[in-house]
């Protein structure tokens, strides 16, 4: 069949370009088509990897989640059924972006964004379990973030992708998974009969792919510690002005509801910043960058001239219009639904984890010099009360993790006196008018990977503590404080 390519509905969409949207050519002769193999470009120069398996656990898009070979004999279904095989060339330049206030909150959005391709084969349970997340290798983790089977709740995600679509290859209406039961390529066939499940789906994936979209994608990466903010929207807005920030540097006006003022103050208020840039397709395929902390790349980025490079001979997959699931393509009922169960396992495996830290905040009271550290700001009304907001000081927990211990909270009234100590026994607190108020929160006794010592300081001019995880950001000891030690250790701000 002979058509248009059809403009693809993506979502946040940020222009339009169309230019020269034809009508297909006859598919290429088989000695013009190359092995995809292990090549950047994935393009065959005629079906490309249409029929062929796809992980979606992976990351999305990434060429490393098709499988190394097709699950359909599409030389022999091109024979009976060339007219079933919708093929359109042109090129359409859309863009998208996917912003999150944690790894999870954004593996969410490219979820709920970019799965609806793959809806209808995940069936009414899977699509409306919105806690479940797919493509779980699309965060581009955090230099910073050294955990290794889960994330550190304090960094936030976002990322921005440039596609240019040249070519889009589907199985028409007419062509039902029950037609194209009968090309299964005989591979297929013998590891279907002879091996089992697990292997079935580490080989092919969970889905196949019967409607796919090819061109180049420019992928752009941002992630970071929000400072000062622990409130959903107000992480994920600080996220969003970030990524902006960092793409108005290459020439892109990410969003126009952003003022250079508020890019400088998130931009100076973040820390362990990180912005990366990942070519798709192209002759730069492969090519990914990072940028320094003020956002320059080693070398400049030519996104036009990127844009012109794309054709059909070095292509990426850049949308997934359809795709179901590997057991549809299965007949024995035993192994269909072993396969299904496997499938299942394989996306319940692969949801990601994060420790849960949360942001400690502390407030100063001038009058009386006191200083309170609460994870939850909003349990007293500080500053109505003439306490002044000092922002995050370091994160910890409010419920207990392995080898952590609780962080208890003595008050003193009268004096304004707050006191914060793992072991609540090291001094006659209630025998001396403190009252306990109860777990601050949990934190660690000794150093854990990741951790920071936090000092405990003392001016007995004013009889009040302290507490830091930096103490050269200010002149403690010169200013009456006196360092008692590590109180206990907590994850940097």
């Amino acid at each position: 069949m002979k058509k248009n390519l059809k403009c693809i509905s993506l979502i946040l969409v940020a222009t339009a370009i169309f230019s020269g949207c034809k009508k297909n050519e006859q598919p290429k002769s088989d000695s013009e088509i190359i092995t995809k193999g292990n090549n950047l470009s994935i393009g065959d120069g005629k079906w490309d990897v249409l029929s062929y398996g796809y992980d979606v656990t992976g990351d999305f898009l990434n060429p490393n989640n098709i499988s190394d070979a097709p699950i359909l004999d599409m030389k022999r279904f091109e024979t009976d059924y060339l007219q079933r095989i919708d093929v359109g060339t042109g090129s359409i330049g859309t863009d998208s972006a996917y912003i999150g206030s944690s790894a999870i909150d954004y593996l969410k959005e490219v979820s709920k964004k970019r799965s609806w391709g793959l809806e209808a084969s995940y069936g009414q349970k899977e699509s409306k379990d919105t806690n479940k997340t797919f493509f779980s290798a699309s965060v581009n983790r955090n230099k910073q973030d050294d955990t290794k089977s889960t994330f550190y709740s304090r960094f936030s995600y976002a990322s921005y992708e440039s596609y240019r679509a040249v070519k889009r290859i589907r199985f028409t209406g007419d062509a039902p998974v029950s037609l194209l039961m009968n090309y299964l390529t005989p591979e297929f066939i013998n590891n279907v009969a002879t091996r089992d499940a697990d292997y079935l789906v580490s080989r092919y994936g969970t889905h196949v792919l019967l409607d796919i979209t090819l061109g180049g994608r420019l992928r752009f990466d941002y992630s970071a510690t929000i400072a000062n903010q622990s409130e959903y929207s107000r992480k994920v807005r600080n996220t969003k002005v970030g990524i902006a920030g960092f793409l108005k540097k290459v020439g892109i006006n990410f969003s126009s509801d952003v003022s250079n003022e508020e890019i400088n103050k998130v931009l100076t208020e973040s820390s362990s910043k990180q912005f990366t840039v990942t070519y798709y397709g192209g002759t730069t395929s492969g090519l990914s960058l990072t940028a320094d902390a003020n956002g320059n790349f080693s070398q400049s980025l030519n996104i036009a001239s990127w844009q012109q490079s794309v054709n059909d001979r070095n292509s990426q997959l850049v949308e997934i219009g359809k795709a179901v699931r590997l057991s549809d393509f299965i007949t024995d009922p035993v192994k269909k639904s072993q396969v299904n169960a496997a499938i299942d396992k394989r996306i319940n495996d692969s949801q990601i984890k994060e420790l849960g830290e949360l942001p400690v905040h502390e407030f100063h009271n001038a009058s009386s010099g006191g200083h309170v550290f609460t994870i939850n700001k909003n349990d007293y009304p500080y500053e109505q009360n003439g306490w002044e907001y000092f922002g995050v000081k370091f994160h910890a927990f409010t419920t207990q993790k392995s080898g952590t211990l609780p962080v208890h909270l003595f008050i003193k009234d009268s004096v304004g006196q707050h006191v914060l100590t793992i072991n609540r026994n090291d001094y006659p607190y209630l025998q001396n008018g403190y009252t306990y108020a109860g777990v601050a929160f949990y934190a660690y006794p000794n150093q854990a990977n990741g951790t920071l010592p936090v000092y405990i300081y003392y001016n007995a001019q004013i009889n009040k503590h302290t507490y830091t995880a930096y103490p050269g950001e200010y002149a403690y000891e010169q200013n009456g404080w006196q360092n008692d030690g590590v109180s206990f250790y907590a994850f940097p701000r």
